[in-house]
């Protein structure tokens, strides 16, 4: 599936060969076939990579980081709430939009970077697992 309208941000990065439309196409796909369903606690999984997924915005950040790379933030909002999404290469992604953006700390009163080391140890001490 090729889109033919990015933002000029995503523009940008295209152009200097910081992401290529690989990783646009991912977070394209990956909105197409994803429900959002809150979950009863905290469980990170990786969700599959065919078929329509439900999840929350932990699985669907981990979902396209395990497609495109890039690192996993945790976020407190402005009203509150707690939300992840997946940043690469200075944009972020989550399953609120359909673009990349670029982050906006003011939007956020706590940001939370998470390795690739607090990743693995997220997934497997809550139960979370890439599935098949």
């Amino acid at each position: 599936m090729r889109i033919k309208w990015i933002s000029p941000a995503m523009a940008l990065l295209v152009l200097s060969g910081c992401a290529g439309q690989g990783v646009i196409d991912a977070k394209v796909e990956l909105d197409a076939r994803f429900i959002y369903e809150e979950e009863k606690g905290d469980r990170w999984r990786v969700l599959p990579s065919e078929g329509v997924v439900t999840g929350d915005c932990e699985d669907y950040a981990l979902t396209l980081r395990e497609q495109v790379g890039g690192d996993i933030w945790v976020v407190k909002l402005t009203d509150g709430s707690w939300h992840a999404m997946l940043c690469l290469d200075g944009l972020c992604a989550d399953n609120l939009g359909a673009e990349w953006f670029v982050i906006d700390p003011p939007r956020y009163s706590i940001l939370i970077r998470y390795s690739d080391e607090d990743v693995q140890q997220k997934l497997a001490s809550l139960g979370g697992a890439t599935m098949p």
